[in-house]
């Protein structure tokens, strides 16, 4: 008689793998980032960072002058930025961070990797879109006359 004992897959990423920003923003979770984009195993890790690095980059960049004011208010961070605002007991505004990075993140993934094919590559870019115009306070439109 055989038995069989299945094992648990090991996780893509190591746990409680993060990546940091610079202290200001919070750090996105590579796991999570996993999770949310359904990459599974098909992304090797160190694939992942490099796509959260590179995200992270971009949406700071995007974020600069928001961020300059915000630190010229007072804010130590952007938690402390509108700290009352609040989802599911989270900042509001980290929430649309990790957001902005995560699918950024997708992006470059989509645009470099094959079989990234889990999410539309424009689906994912208009989520990162619609979260950093979400922080900044802006439409998520942008109407020109012609």
């Amino acid at each position: 008689m055989s038995s069989l004992i299945a094992a648990p897959a090991a996780p893509q990423s190591p746990e409680n793998t993060v990546v940091a920003a610079d202290g200001w923003y919070p750090e996105i979770d590579c796991n999570e980032t996993r999770a949310v984009l359904r990459l599974g195993d098909i992304v090797p890790h160190e694939r992942l960072v490099s796509a959260i690095l590179g995200a992270l980059i971009h949406v700071m960049g995007e974020l600069r002058a928001w961020r300059s004011a915000q630190e010229a208010a007072g804010a130590q961070g952007l938690a402390a930025v509108a700290p009352l605002d609040e989802v599911n007991g989270q900042s509001r505004l980290c929430l649309l961070f990790t957001r902005a990075v995560v699918y950024t993140a997708g992006v470059q993934l989509a645009e470099t990797h094959r079989d990234v094919t889990a999410t539309k590559e424009g689906e994912a870019r208009r989520e990162a879109t619609w979260a950093i115009r979400d922080i900044l306070g802006v439409t998520r439109t942008a109407v020109e006359l012609i």
